[in-house]
């Protein structure tokens, strides 16, 4: 917020790798940029995703040679995690929910694929020109590996955290099993182009004809203990966790009628679609603090007053104090990346920049040698 670079939510910290020579910068604490003559692979990691046995090519099948990559993050989750979140169901927040997501980055761009949609051929295609792996470094605590060839001048957003967020919003794995299903079987789509191209009414989670067809969808995959993508995500899941999911759901959907689960501090109550009106309501189990994000209600534009000579003798030391103010009181100096300065001569011509010294909260200090 006001500076255009991404701030961490559920991310506890990241580290950014790049290739030697690539022009990007960081400026915030919770990333670590580092450079690196080469970047490798590891074999472990997955390259591309297999639509017809379910499961991800690993590195060392596609480039039996081994490959390198121009960049790589690693994305570390907070250790609570999977204890504080939960999906609005009830259910508790898992590492099968990010495998899902993993999945349908590229799922639904193969035409061998039961949920193939021709809009997003071109999108998968275009991930694949840079991408080189990702890699589960550790399932709990979550921490991501990703590779790839492409990379930003913010070493902020050269993060991969695949957080299970689509398009509309957040999601978990069983309720967009759901949709998984029905279009797999022909009666619904995930894209309106799609839902055009075969007739089918286009998924809709909170309203509409879709509801019975995904509440009967629901209820045939509690009989069975359905999992989609079964042999990768699978892996990732319990008996427990999926008899859990699916009695949570059947439950959520008696009582609201809908299907729409987040992790957001409100949660869909009910939809009137005809009036246009979402009925909202707090969602008491919402781990954080209400007053979290206040510091962005108001842009923090400092006010900067410093006290020296406006003009310097060459040959001469100078000393400069810099206050830095935000409504009368001092900035935070965590809030601070840099204090710069520069030197001008008469031709108006710039022989010496520099940053300032802290010298306390809100002050800084420059001091020149003759």
């Amino acid at each position: 917020p006001f500076t255009g670079l991404p701030t961490p939510h559920r991310i506890e910290r990241a580290e950014v790798v790049l290739q030697e020579g690539l022009p990007v910068v960081n400026s915030s604490d919770w990333v670590e940029l580092r450079f690196a003559p080469e970047i490798q692979v590891p074999g472990d990691a997955w390259a591309e995703w297999d639509p017809v046995e379910q499961r991800f090519i690993t590195v060392a099948e596609k480039y039996p040679q081994g490959v390198t990559a121009r960049r790589k993050s690693v994305v570390y989750y907070p250790e609570d995690l999977f204890e504080k979140l939960k999906w609005h169901d009830g259910s508790r927040f898992s590492p099968a929910d990010v495998v899902l997501g993993i999945i349908l980055s590229f799922d639904r761009g193969y035409e061998e694929s039961p949920v193939f949609d021709p809009t997003e051929k071109p999108v998968v295609d275009s991930i694949m020109r840079t991408f080189k792996g990702v890699k589960i470094r550790s399932v709990d605590p979550l921490v991501i590996e990703s590779y790839g060839d492409d990379f930003a001048l913010d070493a902020e957003r050269n993060i991969e955290p695949w957080f299970p967020v689509y398009l509309l919003g957040q999601a978990p794995w069983h309720s967009l099993a759901l949709g998984i299903r029905a279009e797999a079987s022909g009666e619904l789509a995930f894209s309106a182009y799609k839902a055009d191209l075969m007739g089918v009414e286009w998924a809709n989670f909170v309203a509409g004809p879709s509801l019975a067809i995904l509440a009967r969808h629901l209820r045939e995959a509690q009989a069975t203990g359905y999992v989609p993508y079964e042999p990768t995500l699978g892996r990732f899941l319990t008996e427990d966790e999926v008899r859990a999911r699916w009695t949570n759901l059947l439950s959520w959907y008696g009582q609201k009628g809908h299907f729409w689960l987040g992790t957001g501090p409100f949660y869909v109550e009910r939809v009137y679609p005809v009036e246009k009106i979402v009925h909202l309501k707090r969602y008491p189990d919402y781990p954080d603090p209400a007053g979290r994000w206040d510091r962005f209600a108001e842009p923090m534009i400092s006010d900067v007053e410093v006290t020296g000579a406006r003009r310097v003798v060459v040959g001469a030391p100078a000393a400069f104090e810099v206050e830095v103010t935000f409504e009368g009181e001092p900035y935070p100096a965590e809030a601070i990346a840099d204090v710069k300065f520069l030197i001008v001569n008469a031709r108006g011509d710039v022989v010496l920049a520099g940053s300032a010294e802290e010298a306390g909260e809100g002050l800084y200090e420059i001091a020149l040698t003759g």
